[in-house]
């Protein structure tokens, strides 16, 4: 007499749960698929910016941002002191760090600062701020650990 194995719903639940996060996250860290995400957040950003900074350039001459006192909150609010100060600057800032990052490899150096960038640009535009900004912060979040170590080749 032959005895049959039958799985029992959770494990068969357990194996297919674990199988659909394996197909999603199998090329998690691919360095081409990475680079392609990253890049296409920061083309993304950049159409964002230039949108939003001649209507930025009026808000700001109405509006202030209210800056910590904290060493800590100065640090991270750092690019937003700039825009308190003078919002061409930033912008200009932020455009030519965007640029760089398009055209440099994505790596954990990058990365921080594009989420550092999101999270001043969100600071800076928040009277006017949706959706999408929070979206685009998150995203940058994300995009964090898909960096890698920069290095430098030689050719």
């Amino acid at each position: 007499m032959h005895t049959a194995i039958i799985p029992l719903p959770l494990v068969r639940l357990k194996n297919s749960a674990a199988q659909l996060a394996l197909y999603l996250t199998n090329d998690f860290n691919n360095p081409v698929i990475s680079r392609l995400f990253f890049k296409g957040l920061i083309i993304f950003t950049l159409l964002k910016v230039g949108g939003i900074i001649s209507f930025s350039r009026t808000v700001m001459a109405h509006h202030q941002i209210t800056l910590p006192r904290g060493l800590l909150g100065k640090i991270l609010l750092a690019p937003a002191f700039l825009a308190n100060e003078n919002i061409d600057v930033f912008y200009v800032a932020a455009i030519l760090f965007l640029i760089v990052a398009l055209v440099a490899r994505p790596n954990y150096f990058t990365t921080v600062f594009f989420f550092w960038l999101t999270f001043n640009l969100y600071i800076v535009n928040l009277p006017f701020a949706n959706g999408s900004d929070l979206v685009l912060f998150m995203l940058a979040l994300w995009c964090i650990p898909i960096g890698r170590w920069p290095r430098f080749d030689s050719e």
